[in-house]
């Protein structure tokens, strides 16, 4: 079973169809849609029934045990997506016929599953819309591509201690993980004028190194929230963490944006609370503790006096 499947996948990278789908001019949702439909497994009744003998096999809405023909021309709805491809008087309109469909689908499912009310107007108008979206996101993206973006000017902690408010204090964060799960987030507190306040660390198993920043940033917080902070900076290497909370990406593993989740729940708490990455060479001190947490399996917070850890770095 496992060898036919990878027989079928490498059968759908090399055919020459399927390339030519994957550079036509149209967002990746619709073409996974063509594709299910070339393959013929979009999920109608029809073939829902057929591993579920519970399940009526006619279309609800059009009262026929399969639609997946041109009624007209008589033809599959594999055929007809090959004839879009490969048709040289057809394949240049074929990124927006594609997406027309792929609107028109959306709506059906729509009608089906959440009883909304069909109206050809409103789809068409969706269409149009896709359509024109379409356009204008390939052509930033081909812009993007062309035009080298401007030079960023990396940030440092002089420059996030200038931006903060006198009397907040920051709190460096960084993990250390291994392939055999073995990691380790730690928390170290310092003020504006880089005076050592306080550090944790903690030790634990972890699926893989983005789970290990999100749990390292939530003892953060939780911990500056026992401590009864409520002007705090938090400092990271972990960029799509950091990413994520400022708003600016959503690219985490679903269980990580529940961690992540109760870290807002908990700052909403604070008078003022901003996240800020800094690559790993400005949070030097929070890696060798990070580091020194994993290896030996250190667990604990200390107050005040700098730890005989971290004193040859101080």
């Amino acid at each position: 079973m496992i060898s036919s499947g990878i027989h079928h996948m490498d059968d759908t990278v090399s055919n020459p169809l399927y390339k030519s789908l994957w550079k036509l001019p149209v967002i990746p949702k619709v073409q996974l849609f063509i594709w299910k439909c070339h393959e013929n497994i979009l999920p109608n009744k029809y073939d829902l029934a057929t591993y579920n003998d519970s399940d009526e096999p006619t279309c609800i809405m059009y009262n026929s045990d399969l639609i997946e023909r041109d009624t007209n021309y008589a033809i599959s709805i594999q055929q007809w997506v090959t004839k879009w491809i490969y048709d040289i008087n057809l394949k240049e309109k074929a990124g927006v016929v594609f997406s027309i469909a792929w609107s028109i689908w959306k709506d059906r499912c729509s009608c089906i599953f959440q009883g909304k009310h069909l109206n050809c107007h409103d789809s068409a108008r969706l269409a149009l819309k896709l359509i024109n979206d379409t356009e204008l996101f390939l052509c930033n993206d081909v812009a993007h591509y062309d035009t080298p973006p401007d030079p960023v000017e990396e940030k440092s902690t002089d420059t996030v201690i200038n931006s903060l408010h006198e009397d907040c204090l920051i709190i460096l964060s960084d993990f250390a993980f291994e392939k055999d799960s073995n990691s380790s987030g730690t928390c170290e507190m310092n003020n504006l004028a880089g005076t050592f306040v306080g550090c944790k660390l903690k030790a634990g198993t972890v699926r893989n190194a983005e789970e290990a920043e999100c749990l390292a940033l939530l003892e953060e917080v939780k911990w500056a929230k026992g401590k009864g902070l409520e002007k705090v900076c938090f400092i990271s290497d972990a960029k799509t963490v950091i990413d994520h909370l400022d708003l600016i990406s959503n690219q985490l593993y679903w269980y990580n944006k529940s961690v992540l989740d109760v870290c807002k729940t908990v700052i909403s708490s604070f008078q003022f609370v901003n996240f800020e990455f800094l690559r790993r060479n400005h949070i030097v001190l929070a890696d060798q503790e990070a580091k020194l947490s994993r290896r030996s399996r250190t667990y604990g917070q200390w107050l005040g006096n700098v730890p005989y850890f971290l004193n040859p770095s101080m």
